[in-house]
């Protein structure tokens, strides 16, 4: 899980460390190709 992982808290780090706030984003699964039109 990327959360717990080494990579995240050095973004974590560097984020406070340059005073950048951390925006969280949660997307949702998306089939690909996309079924219908689209597709």
């Amino acid at each position: 899980m990327y959360i717990v992982s080494n990579m995240c808290q050095r973004e974590l780090i560097l984020a406070d460390m340059l005073k950048k706030p951390i925006v969280p984003v949660m997307f949702e699964s998306t089939p690909w190709p996309p079924l219908g039109a689209a597709g």
